[in-house]
């Protein structure tokens, strides 16, 4: 792999670097400005640093991540929709009992797995961005736990999910 190949995953590693060093300053001191914050500026960077895989066009980074121009714009279009439920859900969170840090931790791991589904071109990576994708949206699903509707709701996806897991791999 050639720093032109890292400059193709930057906008993954930075997600994935964003979602290590939220939860590194949340372990330091817990504000949900902070995390709101952190979340908000990770994926402006990494919409930001998507514009380098557009200008230079389809490349295979490895066997396994290839950018071409549909990678990039659904990229993009995942980067713009968890920009915009970021911002919306700073205000709803702020309102509500459940612990709001974690919450941005998610919306970062789904959007790398997402992100990491668009671009694979392998079934391994494939598989890896599909259960860090389907990991990620089980917490979010049943997130507030003083709801037990919400938890009956993770469980009635987690279990349908890991079966057809299971007869995919």
């Amino acid at each position: 792999m050639t720093a032109a190949d890292l400059l193709y995953i930057l906008p993954l590693v930075i997600l994935a670097a964003g979602a290590i060093v939220e939860m590194l300053a949340l372990a330091v001191r817990r504000s949900h400005i902070v995390a709101f914050l952190l979340t908000l500026c990770t994926l402006v960077l990494s919409l930001i640093a998507l514009r380098i895989p557009w200008l230079a066009g389809a490349e295979s980074v490895t066997p396994l991540i290839w950018f071409d121009g549909y990678a990039v714009w659904f990229t993009g279009l995942l980067l713009a929709a968890a920009i915009a439920v970021t911002a919306m859900s700073y205000g709803y969170m702020r309102g509500r009992p459940v612990v709001r840090e974690e919450f941005y931790i998610l919306i970062l791991t789904a959007v790398l797995g997402g992100a990491g589904l668009v671009s694979s071109s392998h079934f391994a990576s494939f598989f890896l961005a599909l259960e860090l994708l389907s990991a990620s949206l089980y917490v979010l699903i049943a997130y507030d736990r003083a709801h037990p509707a919400d938890a009956e709701a993770g469980i009635k996806y987690l279990i349908p999910a890991a079966t057809s897991s299971t007869f995919l791999l």
